[in-house]
């Protein structure tokens, strides 16, 4: 196949717009939570705040931040070839707006989290395009830099779990973690950009003559022999899938073994990590140990990140993973008036929510992929579906105990099938490649 820019694009781990979208919200998280844990603690009477026109106003308003920040601003951009978060006012501007609409501290924190979520993650991945000099590196600099991500992140949220494991009051010092959390995440998502988006910005600034020396020093630098550069396929190669552990401590296996070996401990390891954990979370006496559990579970769903590394799904099936995650949120709300530990509930289930949704997308591209078998994928997506109704109903029905360890119970349940069905999926492939290499 001819070294055009499409095919080597594709090469060095870029792909479509969509992709771009849904990576930039996980990885953002670790910013998300560090906002969490700013929130002052405060003792609350929510029962008196909430009332049916508040509860279904909570509600609307995580779904229509999260329809709106996820697909318009992104469609607008994409039509309009404009770079709307190149301008720090607009996000300024639209939070500012869904604040506004908030008439109680509580949808003030709702709103936080989804436009987090919806916003927080574009910008984040995109700070660099506030500076349009963004430098070209090599690719095993790039590789680097996504692995040291990921190793700063598990060691914040498995070293905010020890502190809380110990009952060591962590609240005082979270400003100071928060704060050196998002320099560092800034500081490595703009030297990881620097290969990701130089040449799309010199595409977008019309400065083609640079942009084809920079793929020609890039491919000399991968020793990509023979490369002809062809700017008419890179429209559509306009964004990058991130690189992780995964991809840079890759074992000399067929890469449909090795995705269907790291998903099936991932997923095992996933499921143990939230089974043990939801109703200690509930449990929990004090909002350190909350807040400390809560990082374990991210912990857990950052494995996530890896699998996202690996393969995105479809627009399509991204939509319906956030839907059903919106409608959750608003299940939670309109059923917690009565309690007081709705508010840490809220946290768990729009973040815990959001990682598995794309998790679970990320799978669905492997099966679209050819790497996974389709009853694995119909096991998974049994597994999320489970989980969304089980969440909604459970939560509504039962209250918060009942529901977590029972939706926890059914996880483990249907994660245990979703495993066996890899084991078996596995064991083709590794048959199947023993019989390959014999041939």
């Amino acid at each position: 196949m001819e070294n055009t820019a499409g095919n080597y694009l594709t090469k060095i781990g870029w792909g479509n717009y969509q992709r771009k979208a849904l990576l930039c919200a996980l990885e953002s998280e670790a910013l998300i939570i560090g906002i969490l844990m700013l929130l002052p603690t405060i003792d609350i009477n929510f029962k008196a705040l909430l009332n049916t026109e508040k509860s279904i106003s909570a509600c609307i308003m995580s779904l229509s931040a999260i329809l709106t920040s996820s697909y318009f601003v992104r469609n607008l951009q994409k039509i309009s070839h404009i770079d709307i978060y190149k301008n720090f006012g607009y996000l300024l501007l639209f939070g500012l707006i869904i604040l506004l609409f908030a008439s109680s501290i509580l949808e003030i924190y709702i709103s936080m989290i989804v436009i987090g979520i919806g916003l927080g993650g574009d910008f984040t991945f995109n700070f660099h395009i506030l500076c349009d000099s963004s430098p070209i590196i090599g690719r095993s600099h790039y590789k680097w830099i996504s692995v040291g991500i990921d190793f700063i992140n598990i060691f914040i949220y498995s070293g905010v779990f020890v502190l809380a494991y110990y009952k060591i009051d962590i609240f005082p010092y979270w400003k100071v973690i928060v704060f050196f959390l998002i320099i560092i995440h800034c500081i490595f998502m703009y030297l990881r950009s620097s290969l990701v988006d130089g040449p799309l910005l010199l595409y977008r600034q019309g400065k083609n003559e640079e942009l084809k020396n920079a793929l020609k020093t890039i491919a000399v630098e991968n020793e990509i022999k023979d490369f002809n550069v062809d700017l008419n396929e890179f429209e559509n190669h306009s964004a990058p899938i991130q690189c992780s552990l995964g991809d840079f401590f890759m074992p000399p296996l067929s890469s449909a073994t090795f995705k269907l070996s790291i998903v099936t401990v991932l997923t095992f390891s996933s499921f143990i990590g939230f089974g043990l954990f939801i109703p200690e979370l509930i449990l929990a006496p004090s909002h350190s140990q909350k807040i400390g559990i809560l990082a374990v579970m991210r912990f857990y769903s950052l494995m996530g990140k890896f699998l996202s590394s690996m393969g995105i799904g479809s627009e399509f099936n991204r939509k319906v993973s956030f839907l059903i995650s919106s409608f959750a949120v608003g299940a939670c709300v309109l059923n917690f008036s009565n309690s007081t530990e709705f508010y840490h509930y809220i946290r768990y289930s729009v973040i815990y929510g959001a990682s598995s949704s794309i998790s679970t997308v990320a799978l669905y591209s492997l099966i679209q992929d050819n790497y996974l078998p389709e009853y694995w994928g119909l096991a998974f997506m049994l597994k999320n579906c489970m989980e969304s109704i089980g969440s909604i109903f459970g939560t509504i029905l039962f209250g918060t105990v009942f529901s977590s360890v029972g939706s926890a119970s059914a996880l483990i349940w249907i994660g245990s099938a979703s495993i066996l069905a890899g084991l078996i999926g596995l064991s083709f492939e590794i048959k199947s490649s023993n019989e390959n290499k014999s041939n």
